[in-house]
Formats: C-alpha cells, structure tokens, sequence
C-alpha cells in the first residue's frame, strides 16, 4: 500500500505538466484585447477632442471672412464664399476631412478625424473615425451681458 500513494503522485505531477501553458494561452488572448480597447479607446477620446478643436478653429477661421461693405455703419456680413474657402482651407491644413456651411452671418463646420488603432487591428478594426460639428455667429460688438 506504501509503495502505491508514491506512484499515485509521481502520476498527478506528470498529468499536470503543462498546464500553466495552456493557462496562459487561453487567459493571453483576451488580456490583449482588453488593453487593446483600453489603449484605443484612450487614442479615440484623444481624437473627438482633437475633432472638436479642428472644428472650433476652422469655423472660427471663416469668421474671418467679414466684408467691410458695412462695417461703418455698425453692421456685419460675412462674405459666406471666402468663409467657406478660409473653413475648408484649415480643415485640410489640420490634417482632416471636412466642410463648412455659410447661411447669413452663421458658418457652420463639419469635421472627420481617422485615428489608425494599435491593438485592435489586430482583430480587424484599423482605424477609429471621429466627427465633429461646431458654429460660430458672427455679430457685431457686444449686445448685452452674458
């Protein structure tokens, strides 16, 4: 009966072998995938804030675009063809797809950012696309306290 319980455990240790292995296989796969959506989805709020900045900035640019026809007399009008060119001109220096929009004194901008991913292409999800929009009024002077 003695010589049996050293034979029963030489027995479970050679059973074991390798199972640390498969462990880490199995367990290696998803530990990926979760520090790739935590890395990626990091780079994608990076980018819809660097989208809304974009967007900010370029409508901003086209408020630029101000014809002085009737500057002088406490009015303001925005020349909406240049407005349109001075937004869209940014959004390509930036690095962006986009456009602008000229209705009255209000430019509005549309902006896409394509950020490539790290980890989770891997997987087949090469590049995250932010989008952002933004307005600016143009008006004369200040009206009244905010």
């Amino acid at each position: 009966m003695t010589a049996a319980v050293p034979k029963l455990v030489a027995n479970c240790r050679c059973d074991q072998q390798g199972m640390l292995t498969a462990f880490v296989a199995l367990m290696a796969v998803p530990l990926l995938l979760i520090a790739g959506l935590v890395l990626d989805a990091g780079r994608s709020l990076a980018g819809s804030a660097r989208a809304q900045s974009v967007a900010y900035s370029a409508a901003r640019a086209g408020s630029e675009a101000i014809s002085t026809k009737f500057l002088y007399r406490s009015q303001v009008e925005v020349n909406c063809p240049l407005a349109v060119v001075l937004s869209e001109k940014y959004i390509s220096s930036q690095g962006a797809k986009g456009y602008a929009t000229c209705v009255g004194n209000a430019i509005t901008v549309d902006v896409q950012l394509s950020e490539p991913t790290i980890i989770l292409g891997l997987v087949g999800i090469s590049t995250l696309t932010e989008r952002s929009t933004a307005a600016v009024l143009v008006e004369h002077g200040v009206s009244e306290a905010e």
